[in-house]
């Protein structure tokens, strides 16, 4: 005559997995073994699948605590000895000394338990790549000192500006070395293809030089060696 747990025993243990540690999967797995050996316990002390059933329990329960332990990764191992045990849990199905209820009840409680573990570790990996990607942030309070009034540059012309630039201030000295006073009006003759903005740059730089002087204004300026020429 098949046997059935009482609502009180096999019963009232499954539901404990409910109302205790919800989350704490390392502790489903101890209450659904200690179910399981409730369960095997009806069978004859002689029935092959009632050590069978035990042996793959076990095993499942110490690969449960090892992966706790950080010694395994990834759930692979930990299905895989739970897949072979839910294999021996469909034959003992047969069994005609206990309900086939209990053993379905069995089942899905590790089917159970395995989605809540599988839960676990995505959430444990969310958390250690949260702490790396922390590790390689400033905090966020965190400003760099910016040094007060830091020196500025000057502003430098690429080397082939500079060499024109000096090339027309040598032919701007020899033009008033030939004559005395030169209008504006005449360096822009002499420098055609150079802007008029360019040219007035240059006598501008060498009246602040002191090497040449300035008479008038705009289109009326004249231009005559300096001091320094």
């Amino acid at each position: 005559m098949a046997t059935a747990l009482t609502t009180g025993s096999f019963s009232g243990m499954v539901q404990g997995m409910y109302e205790s540690n919800i989350g704490d999967w390392t502790v489903r797995f101890l209450r659904v073994t200690a179910a399981l050996y409730r369960v095997t316990g009806l069978l004859p002390a002689g029935e092959p699948l009632r050590t069978t059933l035990r042996k793959h329990a076990n095993d499942v329960l110490a690969g449960c605590i090892a992966e706790s332990h950080g010694v395994t990764h990834g759930s692979a191992g930990l299905e895989s000895k739970i897949e072979t045990l839910l294999g021996f849990i469909t034959v003992a199905h047969t069994l005609p000394e206990v309900k086939q209820e209990n053993f379905f009840v069995l089942e899905r409680e590790y089917r159970a338990s395995v989605a809540e573990w599988a839960r676990e570790l995505k959430t444990r990996a969310g958390r250690e790549q949260q702490a790396v990607h922390a590790t390689h942030q400033a905090p966020a309070n965190h400003v760099p000192a910016l040094a007060e009034n830091p020196p500025q540059e000057p502003a430098r012309e690429p080397a082939s500006k500079g060499k024109a630039a000096n090339e027309r201030h040598r032919a701007i000295l020899e033009r008033l070395a030939q004559t005395p006073r030169v209008k504006v009006s005449d360096f822009y003759e002499i420098f055609q293809g150079i802007s008029p903005k360019t040219i007035q740059r240059d006598l501008q730089e060498l009246v602040s030089k002191n090497v040449i002087k300035k008479e008038g204004e705009k289109r009326w300026t004249i231009y005559m060696r300096g001091g320094n020429a």
